[in-house]
């Protein structure tokens, strides 16, 4: 206990490991020099350790307490004193003796605290042994010893007062900036002689000059509205004779002569007969209270008529009490204010939507977001038993300590919004059935037009080639050739036009010689610009790389509608093909110049819509859907560019098509001339499924004369029953079939175990099966009807010995 006494005194003069200080230094210097030693020091003896205040002649700043001279020195009330240490038992063996230091000598002074607890020593060392340490020297380090004593507690004194100070004038200053803040002064008034003490915020709110004193009583009572100043008097009055304190909320007028409202109020200060001395107080200007009141006041009025006169149902509730308080628009509802009092919300809400509610009070009492699909929407009861959909915006309200003390919601009612929600969802569900009925419709006529078209246009194709067919019969069947490839064309065009509305249209990029493609679809339409004597020119400004990666099939589309259109409605002239690539910003340009009509703006401006013609006499005399300028439009800007034109009447038009692409390699391709010249498809067995036998005719037609040996099915069923006998090396697979269309047959043979599960498999359709979205993916490319000779082969040559994705390329 003694121990625990020391410490603390020891820890209370907030000494230990503090910076060395000049006196300390001084004593120790002064010990040194009196008693002629190498060493002293200002010891002060912790739990586990001595630590030297003031530490002359040694280069450690503490040493364990174990070995400590001074925790032997503060056990006695005198001066310790050892003459030789080696010859002191307690001490001989101590390293401090036998180590590098070698104290021999030693005298060491208590240091006292006023507690009297014996705190360190001022001790005094020398490594040589001394003979005697007489009492006149003992007197004289004890002396010292106290100065140290006096120096540590005067110390702590001076720290404390200090500290104490700087507290006060922290304080002070606190005080003073409260007052600042708060706008509250201070003030007294001495009953003896009427004078007067102000603060400066008292200054401030009197509007009062601060380098005049304040006034005395009658001064002061002068600056109140005289209503006011009579009632002050009476209360000062009052204070003076029974030593009551008051308060007073009063106008004063400023010397300028604005009015404030202030609130005072004043306390006594009595001698010790009682009487009153002085009065003190504080005063405080409310002036931006009282009109804050006033507007608080104003606008609570104002939100009661609000609430009056509102749709939306406010609703506080609290947990455990239910609803505390509700709007007046409850009327709107059937309910009165007071019927709802005390109810709780749940019991209002429909019981299909109190999980959702419930949901949602969860996540908003945890602090959360909204959980996923839930609906701030749901349905109260109506008085009369009916529902009403409102949807809430709740307010969570919390303690101090987080936990949840009220809930606000604004109820709106959405009845109407719901009534119309569900109104435009039975119409989104009737247009989207319409698109479906769109879609299946055009996926019809595609296939429904396209299936003879495959038959008119392949056999006309077969009986083109025939060198034996007479020059009148080979121009009727040019003339049949031509009019199927219009009608396809008409096809081609709305389905085109379709896949764009739909956004469906899906690009392939490969490496095109684009200069070869450029010439080869300008020169498609030398047969009508030589009937009508027209030019058709091609330049090049710069040069043009070897190849471009491009759509090569939509890019001839768009280059065969703007081109068509200008041979079309040019009588004489010319038609011009221009080209540049810009190999900086990676894109190439294109203008096909005319030298027709021209259009007005008016025109212009109408000219990319679809089933859109400058005029109807136009129409009549060129034919078309009007589709075909749209659609290179529409292309364009999938392909990352655009299409614009210039033009004026009667000097003709200038296209400008503009799109990106990047310099490429070409890449070795099949070549459908070898292919036929080298039938390199002989032996080759195709399976050909199609419930049209004019298709399965024409497909032996075509292939026959490649060597390729052909078997046929007419429906999906009879298809994968011989594919289960008879190994092939390809089947041609139609899309579209009773029964059983061609996707479904695929699974179905891929699922089996037959010869032909992993033969190569190409869709054979008339192309509305883009249209309608259906996954090719499982494919191995892609024969397109029409048949075009040449594409067949290629298709079928790639899917058997290169990449599927090349055959599906060509047959596009």
């Amino acid at each position: 206990m003694f121990e625990a006494e020391r410490l603390a005194a020891l820890h209370g003069l907030d000494v230990l490991d503090t910076p060395p200080e000049a006196i300390f230094d001084s004593l120790t210097r002064l010990a040194a020099l009196t008693f002629q030693t190498p060493i002293a020091l200002v010891s002060l003896v912790d739990a586990d350790r001595q630590w030297f205040k003031s530490c002359l002649g040694l280069d450690v700043r503490e040493t364990s307490r174990d070995v400590a001279f001074c925790d032997h020195a503060i056990r006695e009330a005198g001066v310790m004193v050892v003459l030789d240490a080696t010859q002191d038992a307690r001490f001989a063996d101590n390293p401090l003796v036998t180590g590098d230091l070698g104290i021999r000598f030693y005298a060491g002074a208590p240091l006292v605290a006023r507690s009297g607890h014996r705190l360190g020593t001022l001790c005094i060392i020398d490594v040589e042994p001394r003979a005697s340490f007489d009492e006149v020297a003992r007197a004289q380090l004890a002396a010292m010893a106290t100065a140290v004593s006096d120096a540590l507690t005067m110390r702590r004194d001076i720290s404390s007062f200090v500290a104490l100070e700087r507290e006060r004038a922290r304080d002070r200053a606190l005080l003073a900036q409260a007052e600042e803040m708060a706008g509250v002064g201070h003030w007294s008034w001495d009953a003896t002689n009427d004078t007067t003490s102000w603060s400066p915020a008292v200054y401030r709110i009197h509007g009062y000059d601060t380098a005049l004193p304040p006034p005395d009583l009658a001064g002061v009572l002068a600056m109140y509205h005289p209503d006011d100043a009579t009632a002050l008097a009476g209360l000062v009055q009052r204070a003076v004779s029974h030593a009551e304190p008051y308060a007073l909320n009063a106008r004063i007028i400023r010397p300028d002569g604005e009015v404030r409202h202030v609130a005072a109020r004043g306390s006594c200060d009595c001698d010790e007969t009682g009487a009153v001395r002085s009065l003190v107080g504080t005063f405080v200007d409310v002036t931006d209270l009282k009109l804050a009141d006033e507007k608080l006041r104003a606008n609570e009025a104002r939100l009661n008529f609000l609430m009056e006169q509102s749709a939306d149902l406010v609703v506080r509730t609290e947990p455990g009490r239910g609803i505390t308080w509700v709007s007046p628009s409850c009327r709107f509802y059937g309910y009165e204010p007071e019927d709802l009092v005390g109810t709780l919300a749940l019991e209002l809400v429909h019981p299909d939507d109190v999980a959702n509610l419930q949901a949602l009070r969860a996540a908003r009492f945890a602090g959360l977001p909204d959980p996923p699909g839930s609906s701030r929407q749901h349905r109260i009861r109506h008085k009369n038993g009916g529902w009403i959909w409102v949807q809430g915006n709740p307010t969570i309200i919390k303690d101090a300590d987080g936990q949840v003390v009220e809930i606000v919601n604004v109820l709106r009612d959405v009845t109407a919004e719901q009534e119309t929600a569900i109104a435009l969802a039975a119409a989104r569900d009737a247009a989207q059935a319409a698109a479906q009925v769109k879609t299946d419709f055009m996926a019809n006529m595609s296939h429904e037009i396209r299936t003879p078209l495959t038959a008119i246009l392949g056999y006309t194709t077969l009986l083109s080639e025939r060198p034996e067919l007479e020059l009148e019969a080979r121009t009727y069947v040019s003339r049949l050739s031509n009019a199927g490839q219009a009608l396809l064309a008409i096809v081609n065009d709305i389905l085109d036009f379709s896949k764009l509305e739909a956004g469906q249209v899906v690009l392939s990029p490969k490496p095109t010689p684009i200069s070869n493609l450029f010439r080869d679809t300008l020169l498609l339409f030398a047969p009508q610009a030589d009937a009508k004597g027209l030019e058709l020119d091609f330049a090049v400004a710069g040069e043009l790389p070897g190849a471009l990666l491009v759509d090569p099939d939509k890019l001839r589309q768009i280059l065969l509608n703007v081109i068509g259109n200008a041979v079309k409605f040019t009588d004489q002239g010319h038609v011009r093909l221009k080209t540049g690539y810009d190999p900086d910003g990676g894109k190439i340009d294109i203008w096909v110049e005319d030298t027709g009509p021209g259009m007005t703006p008016e025109q212009t401006r109408k000219l990319f819509q679809r089933f859109s013609q400058v005029d109807g006499s136009s129409t009549r005399r060129h034919g078309g859907t009007g589709l075909g300028l749209a659609i290179s439009h529409g292309l364009a800007e999938v392909m990352g560019g655009g299409i614009s034109v210039s033009s004026e009447p009667e000097r003709g038009s200038t296209f400008h098509i503009h799109i990106p692409a990047v310099a490429a390699e070409v890449s070795d391709e099949l070549d459908v001339a070898d292919i036929a010249g080298h039938a390199v498809l002989d032996g080759i067995r195709v399976l050909v499924i199609d419930d049209n036998p004019v298709n399965r005719e024409l497909a032996r037609a075509i292939l026959a004369p490649f060597g390729v040996e052909i078997s046929e099915a007419a429906s999906a069923g009879e298809g994968l029953a011989l594919a289960a006998e008879l190994p092939v090396d390809a089947i041609l697979l139609d899309i579209r079939m009773p029964e059983m269309d061609g996707p479904e047959a695929l699974d179905c043979l891929r699922a089996s175990d037959g010869p032909n599960q992993f033969v190569p498999v190409l869709a054979f359709t008339a192309g509305s099966e883009a249209f309608l979205k259906q996954d090719l993916e499982s494919f191995d490319g892609v024969v397109a009807k029409p048949m075009i000779p040449a594409d067949v082969i290629a298709a079928i040559h790639a899917a058997i010995f290169g990449d599927s994705e090349e055959a599906r390329r060509a047959a596009v």
